[in-house]
């Protein structure tokens, strides 16, 4: 109990680094390590090149300290890194989801639909051209 009372001191730092409190442990990742965050009750999962971390933070709590020019959300339980953004995909229907570099598929809200889509386009404008464009 106390080494969780500690944990909630430490800091979140997010300079260039994410402090990461676990169960049991405090450690600094790189955040050109962290490809997406994903959303978990009180917790988020980093997911990093080799592994996941659970971090005992809100997902709100991380997305207001994250730098803008490095990370997306996608949807309310989901940022990712801008640089692993890969496919942006479609049932035909209303769901969709992006297939980031490393493999990882993650639902994008319709709400962050347009700017998932507008950041795909930046590097690639031909990117969506047979695409459905609701």
């Amino acid at each position: 109990h106390s080494l969780n009372h500690n944990l909630k001191s430490v800091p979140l730092v997010l300079t260039g680094n994410i402090t990461v409190r676990s169960i049991g442990s405090i450690e600094r990742i790189a955040l050109r390590d962290v490809l997406s965050i994903r959303g978990a009750g009180n917790y988020v999962e980093l997911r990093l090149h080799d592994r996941t971390v659970l971090h005992r933070a809100s997902l709100g709590a991380i997305a207001r300290r994250l730098p803008q020019d490095q990370f997306l959300q996608i949807h309310r339980s989901s940022i990712v890194r801008r640089d692993e953004l890969g496919a942006l995909k479609t049932d035909g229907g209303e769901r969709y989801w992006l297939e980031l570099r490393c493999g990882d598929c993650l639902p994008v809200s319709t709400k962050h639909l347009p700017s998932v889509r507008a950041e795909i386009l930046v590097d690639n404008p031909r990117a969506l051209q047979n695409y459905d464009s609701r």
